[in-house]
């Protein structure tokens, strides 16, 4: 099931492991950053936080809440584990969506 920069062998992940993911996390932060500076103008709400907090949420429907059904299809995982993630990506959108607001602000 893990993938072979995860677990080349038995034991914890090698360096090139967190060194992937730490450019994967870049590369998102800068792609939800460059969508909302994009899209920031057509959101009618005035006030930063609502702004961030409407960008969050249609980014959540966008992304997290689909990705989270194709894991449920394609993986051998418990509902309520696939609703936590799907929680805690609804969190992490909006409060992304808000800081990126505040910080266009």
């Amino acid at each position: 099931m893990w993938s072979q920069l995860m677990m080349p062998s038995g034991g914890m992940p090698g360096a090139e492991f967190h060194l992937a993911s730490l450019a994967i996390a870049f590369a998102t932060g800068l792609i939800f950053a460059v969508a909302f500076q994009k899209t920031a103008k057509i959101i009618e709400c005035r006030q930063a936080c609502k702004k961030g907090a409407c960008f969050g949420t249609a980014s959540f429907f966008i992304t997290t809440l689909p990705v989270t059904g194709a894991m449920l299809l394609n993986l051998a995982i418990p509902i309520a584990l696939a609703a936590s993630w799907a929680v805690q990506g609804l969190v992490v959108n909006v409060l992304g969506g808000i800081a990126m607001a505040k910080l266009d602000d």
